[in-house]
């Protein structure tokens, strides 16, 4: 009887409290406790709390507080750096009487944060970790009055888990105003469970990261086991996974079996990272593995790297490309600086690379790269030199390659001269290649150094062996349009040079050519017509390709004597087809401006030649205007020998013009045959008046020497 009475009171004091509980949850007003809140947020913080959604408050079967929307000030109150939609917190009631604290749930909803790094390098979230960190227990501090220890027992005795964590639609910007850098990690999503020290526990997260500059829209899945030491701070990661997917075909994954993060140290099993990428029917596969290990405030170490590559699909070869690399590399956090250290093989051509970065920010990098050959055409999927992609020839001229092709399309549609984001990284460097072939063109022993930074890259030194000759030079392009480049090659076959670099059978020879050109613009027609400088050609034992003017001689010769007759026509005709000036030497020197080239010392010598002239070469248009002074020095038997003394010393004007690619030339005969004439009698005056005979001594014919009379109808007779 007693304990059915014990029963039956134990139940009327549940019911008491269960209806206390209805009662008070039910005239329970946690709006009341706004202001509280805002005051204690901006007493712990300095920042002000905008609640703008109700506060309520339920008890059955958890305590559970819930807050619509609110959001946090930036430093001093001004700004937003931080909002959300709705908030819940839920805590379970009966583990509190065991001083256990179990927090069944923590949801967040939109939660929205603004991170800004300012040009002096504060954050607007300095003021935050600086008052985190002022409220850490310092080490070693000692106990603040007698009832510390009894408040460290307490401490001690209370434990606090979460069942779980959640957070969705959730987005992170970030801009630093320094560097013009922005992104933003937006939907993003995360579910925890089994927060507490010691206890394993899982998370999942998913989002898309947007960064503006670079122009990269990203999904990242993230999935991990982890477990937590409160006590230490020490964390372990166990079978991480990240899985990123780009929008242009990329993807990427990337595991590590096991990761412990103990008293500032990062130490665990190798991690490895598979990368793809298929674009335009070109598939790239990548893999990349190294062991990671970083003491407490020591660089963080990647030791024994692993690095493969292979390309393949597209106009890559058939067996396509591969790649090794291996080496190591080294991280301070605390200097700022890293190095990396490789070796290893480029298709079949050995390679080392070693890079060092004095400063991590602003980024500094140096680099010294060495190869024994490289063929960037393969590497390229580049038709071979003097074919196109179906292999035959381009209108029986060989063809440079992409490069050609590139830029003709670049000065077709206007398309932009592309810089490479190196311009904007402050570097320095040398690479050094045995045997280079790029664009079709191969040069040997190729040294260069090069530096870059401030939207400029500059090439401050090129040395190479190409075209049987020595090359020497320098360039630089930067974004604001501006190029320059000097050049200076010494006995190399120009015919070849320009064949590749023009398209065009121009020239044949051997000699020094030299550039010195400036431009400004970014595209390459505005660049061609802004161009400005010098250059200067020197060829010995070669041929102008497209015309023969021994011909050309001929030609007037014969064309000469038909004006006399009154039947005569300007000579005139295309160049082209296999006809060539041989030459035994060739100068001549350019002004150019505005992208036309002039040049007034044309020098070009042969055995019965001398060649001199004058006219412009526009560039942005390539056409020619140019006149050719063509003089005949001497005479040899079984070449019209006789025929051509009557043009020997006279200068024969050839205009050439018209586009590079179809030049046409003409010669007015009036007044070359009047030029030819008056010598011709001129020549009759000499022998007749001063008695000079066919023997050229003055003696045979000065016993029949004619009266004035005689010469003059002699003349006429004519």
């Amino acid at each position: 009887m007693r304990l059915r009475t014990v029963w039956i009171g134990l139940a009327i004091v549940v019911a008491l409290v269960a209806l206390a509980l209805v009662v008070f949850v039910a005239t329970f007003d946690a709006n009341r406790y706004k202001p509280t809140i805002v005051s204690l947020v901006e007493q712990y913080t300095g920042r002000k709390l905008d609640i703008q959604g109700e506060l309520s408050l339920s008890i059955l079967p958890d305590i559970a507080l819930s807050m619509g929307k609110a959001t946090l000030s930036g430093p001093q109150g001004e700004g937003r750096f931080a909002s959300i939609d709705s908030a819940k917190i839920g805590v379970a009631l009966w583990p509190l009487l065991s001083r256990e604290v179990r927090v069944q749930r923590v949801a967040l909803d939109a939660l929205s944060v603004n991170a800004v790094r300012h040009k002096d390098g504060s954050t607007n979230f300095d003021d935050l970790l600086a008052r985190l960190k002022s409220q850490q227990p310092q080490s070693g501090a000692a106990p603040q009055g007698p009832a510390s220890a009894g408040e460290a027992a307490s401490a001690a005795a209370t434990t606090v888990t979460v069942a779980e964590v959640a957070l969705r639609n959730a987005a992170l910007d970030w801009r630093d105003e320094g560097s013009g850098d922005e992104w933003r990690l937006h939907n993003f999503d995360l579910t925890a469970d089994r927060i507490g020290s010691g206890e394993p526990g899982t998370l999942k997260a998913s989002g898309r990261l947007a960064v503006k500059k670079a122009g990269i829209d990203t999904q990242l899945n993230v999935a991990s086991a982890y477990r937590a030491d409160f006590a230490t701070g020490n964390v372990s990661l166990s079978d991480v996974k990240l899985d990123v997917t780009t929008e242009d075909g990329v993807t990427a994954h990337l595991e590590a079996p096991a990761l412990t993060i103990a008293g500032g140290s990062i130490e665990g099993k190798p991690i490895a990272l598979q990368l793809q990428m298929q674009r335009d029917g070109t598939k790239l596969d990548a893999s990349l593995s190294t062991q990671v290990s970083a003491p407490a405030n020591q660089p963080i170490a990647l030791r024994d790297i692993r690095a493969n590559l292979s390309a393949s699909g597209g106009g890559l070869p058939a067996d396509g490309i591969q790649a090794s690399l291996g080496g190591n590399g080294m991280i301070d956090l605390q200097r700022k600086t890293a190095a990396l250290n490789l070796q290893g093989r480029v298709e079949d051509s050995p390679i080392q690379a070693r890079f060092t970065a004095p400063s991590l920010s602003p980024l500094s990098l140096q680099f010294d790269v060495q190869a024994d050959k490289l063929d960037v055409d393969r590497l390229r999927g580049a038709p071979a030199p003097g074919k196109k992609a179906n292999g035959e020839k381009a209108n029986g001229v060989a063809s440079p390659g992409p490069a050609g092709t590139a830029t003709k399309s670049a000065a077709a549609n206007g398309a932009p001269i592309p810089v490479p984001p190196i311009a904007n990284i402050d570097t320095t460097g040398s690479v050094r290649v045995g045997t280079l072939r790029a664009a079709g063109v191969e040069l040997r022993n190729l040294a260069t150094t090069l530096r870059s930074g401030n939207g400029r890259i500059d090439i401050t030194r090129l040395a190479a062996a190409l075209y049987g000759g020595t090359i020497n030079g320098s360039a630089s392009l930067a974004t604001s349009g501006r190029t320059a480049l000097k050049m200076q090659m010494n006995g190399i076959d120009v015919g070849r040079a320009l064949r590749d670099f023009t398209q065009r059978e121009i020239l044949e020879g051997r000699g020094n050519l030299s550039i010195d050109v400036t431009g400004t613009g970014k595209t390459v027609p505005a660049l061609e017509r802004s161009l400005g400088g010098s250059a200067r050609i020197a060829l010995r034992d070669g041929a102008i390709l497209g015309i023969d003017l021994n011909e050309v001689v001929q030609k007037v010769e014969s064309a000469i004597a038909a004006v006399r007759g009154g039947a005569g026509q300007a000579v005139e005709s295309r160049t082209g087809g296999g006809g060539k000036t041989g030459f035994s030497s060739l100068d001549a020197s350019f002004a150019i401006r505005n992208g036309v080239a002039h040049n007034d010392d044309l020098d070009l010598r042969s055995p019965l030649l001398r060649v001199g002239g004058n006219g412009s070469i526009d560039i942005p248009d390539q056409t020619i205007d140019y006149l050719v002074k063509v003089s005949l020095v001497d005479t040899l038997a079984g070449q019209g020998g006789a025929a051509r003394s009557a043009l020997r010393g006279v200068t024969i004007p050839v205009r050439v013009s018209g586009p590079l690619a179809s030049l046409s030339y003409r010669v007015e005969l009036e007044s070359l045959a009047r030029d030819a004439l008056k010598k011709e009698v001129t020549k009759q005056l000499e022998e007749r008046l001063l008695g000079k005979g066919a023997s050229g001594d003055g003696k045979s014919g000065e016993s029949a020497k004619p009266s004035p009379r005689d010469l003059l109808r002699g003349l006429i007779g004519r």
